[in-house]
């Protein structure tokens, strides 16, 4: 669970429940703790006894007091969670409403439909992967008056990134090898050489996990394209050498994602990309059906480009995508 204020009176509740843990690497930024990563999700709506458990302790106990009512919406979009699902949240006294269509949207403007002035607005999602489309939807019934909103989500995406990135010259080292690495100026050989060595261990810890858990798949390993066409991307050198990898059984494509039309720079734009940007300059080369897909990024920040590459080779047939990050962008 974690929660934190909006700055404007409406606190944010964010629960999420998964079925079991995945994978568990050692957290590479010098704590020598643990990292637990995200949770492995997958056909929990098949147990659907769980999920009735789940929210009905959210929503009775963790979500609001005794005294408050409550609304219950669906998140918009391709939310597999549908209205029969959660009627039998209704008490019947008033207390649990629940509107699936609370979000209706009109002339692409996305609109709160009844009123919650006041009232506890719980939003129902089934995965949680950037949180963009419940957080728009937490903005929206609380410029509507609601008195508190939480955001629930049945499962979250599978993300994991070995360390946390500061997103400038802060004086943290390994984000500045990071930079530094995206611009092709590391002069400290040994630098550059330990650091990929930090990588390709890291990838390697979270490829044997993904192979405990689909021991009988085939595994791919791509990378994220960068803004253009023809960028190169310093996870193809090679002092990182992925292709090692392959002594373990697992298939390599570099180029298995490629750009072919050129977007912004992120770190240049006055805004964020959406997925749908790279959905239309991104397209999968190489076949992926039937196969466990693992995409490597060097910095996650909006999780745009891989939340995209996701959905990309998931079209193409992909049984399972595991989005990696080297490092996730710490926001300040």
């Amino acid at each position: 669970m974690a929660s934190g204020g909006d700055g404007q009176g409406s606190q944010t509740v964010i629960y999420f429940t998964w079925m079991y843990e995945c994978l568990c690497v050692e957290r590479d930024d010098g704590s020598g703790q643990d990292y637990q990563t995200r949770r492995h999700f997958t056909s929990i709506l098949m147990q659907y006894g769980e999920v009735v458990n789940w929210l009905s302790r959210c929503i009775n106990t963790k979500c609001t007091n005794p005294s408050d009512k409550i609304v219950i919406g669906i998140a918009p979009g391709a939310c597999m969670v549908t209205e029969s699902d959660i009627n039998y949240l209704n008490s019947g006294d008033d207390h649990v409403t629940v509107i699936p269509n609370l979000f209706e949207q009109h002339q692409e403007v996305l609109q709160v439909v009844g009123n919650v002035a006041g009232k506890v607005v719980c939003i129902l999602d089934d995965v949680w992967t950037t949180g963009r489309a419940l957080r728009s939807c937490h903005q929206l019934v609380t410029e509507q008056g609601a008195k508190n909103v939480c955001l629930l989500s049945i499962g979250e995406t599978d993300r994991y990134h070995m360390i946390p990135y500061y997103g400038s010259y802060s004086g943290n080292r390994d984000t500045e090898t990071i930079i530094y690495l995206k611009m092709g100026t590391v002069r400290d050989k040994q630098r550059k050489t330990l650091f990929l060595s930090r990588v390709y261990n890291w990838v390697k810890s979270c490829i044997e996990v993904v192979q405990s858990v689909h021991p009988t798949d085939e595994i791919v390993l791509g990378i994220a394209p960068g803004h253009a066409p023809n960028s190169v991307s310093f996870m193809t050198d090679a002092d990182l050498n992925l292709f090692k990898l392959q002594e373990n059984g697992i298939t390599i494509i570099p180029n298995l994602l490629q750009r072919y039309l050129k977007v912004e720079k992120q770190a240049t734009s006055k805004k964020k990309r959406s997925p749908v940007t790279h959905l239309n300059s991104i397209k999968v080369v190489g076949n992926v059906a039937g196969k466990v897909v693992c995409i490597l990024d060097d910095v996650w920040t909006s999780g745009s480009t891989l939340s995209a590459c996701c959905q990309l080779v998931a079209e193409q047939g992909a049984v399972k995508v595991y989005p990696l990050s080297i490092g996730e962008t710490v926001q300040k």
